[in-house]
């Protein structure tokens, strides 16, 4: 359980630190790029000039506020890395009519928008051609670094117990047995055992006489030994060296009503 906490803080913060707001700038310029392939239509339908595309490009910026169906995010600096230039314009891909042009001729009937597959692999990047992923707004992104928090806060409480299981042990030896945490419990002070949960959980329970109240301890071999065989099942020989020196009353597993009714009913079928 401490790993799994463990890995689950690690990725959830990192999400909420790198992977949300780096999904975000790709997804970004993706919708740069489809902005771009559709004003570009329009340009070329009005007839304009490369002069008059490459002014418009020049002043378009990536990290603008979005409001569509799809994608809603109303401040951009809160939702992409610490310290991305806000002012970032168009890439020259976007910006270069001839260049534009060529792309858009020859990819605008493709699924992605014109130019893009080639700008998300060039410049280091390693894009993926499609970014199907929406932004991610600030709210999710904050909901990463809560579960963070929570994953970790789960760690420490596990790291806790197995501290205090770890330095805690029972005990038994010819006087008697010793629980977890516990004082000795001599056999002549046992009353009763309780071992109905013995073979299924591994836990039964002593009911003795100190200083003439009853009390009761607990048989832990799950938690402290446990039944490994390649260690030589440590819980059971401990629990079979109490029962050798028990001379009181044991409780066990007694058949429940349902399967006793079963078996009458199978016993009635077998005569008829």
């Amino acid at each position: 359980m401490m790993v799994m906490f463990a890995v689950g803080a690690f990725f959830f913060f990192k999400d909420w630190k790198f992977g949300y707001p780096e999904k975000n700038v790709q997804r970004f310029y993706y919708l740069a790029f489809e902005k771009a392939e559709s004003a570009f239509q329009g340009h070329l339908e009005r007839g304009g000039t490369s002069a008059e595309w490459e002014a418009f490009a020049a002043e378009q910026r990536i990290f603008i506020p979005v409001a569509t169906s799809e994608d809603k995010i109303e401040e951009p600096v809160k939702v992409v890395p610490e310290g991305t230039d806000l002012e970032t314009r168009w890439p020259e891909a976007l910006r270069n009519y001839e260049r534009y042009r060529a792309a858009y001729e020859k990819e605008s009937t493709m699924a992605i928008p014109a130019a893009w597959k080639e700008f998300s692999n060039s410049g280091g990047r390693k894009w993926k051609e499609e970014v199907k992923d929406k932004l991610k707004n600030e709210s999710t992104i904050k909901e990463q670094l809560y579960i963070g928090i929570l994953c970790s806060v789960l760690f420490l409480g596990a790291l806790v117990i197995l501290l205090r299981v770890m330095s805690r042990k029972m005990v038994v030896d010819r006087e008697g047995f010793a629980p977890a945490g516990g004082k000795m419990i001599p056999f002549s002070a046992m009353k009763v055992i309780d071992k109905r949960k013995w073979d299924t959980k591994g836990l039964a329970y002593i009911t003795y006489e100190d200083s003439g109240r009853e009390k009761k301890a607990k048989v832990d071999g799950m938690v402290y030994g446990q039944f490994k065989k390649e260690e030589g099942e440590p819980a059971q020989k401990l629990f079979d060296r109490i029962m050798e020196n028990f001379r009181g009353e044991v409780i066990e597993l007694a058949q429940d009503e349902e399967d006793e009714a079963e078996e009458e009913s199978g016993n009635d079928d077998s005569e008829e």
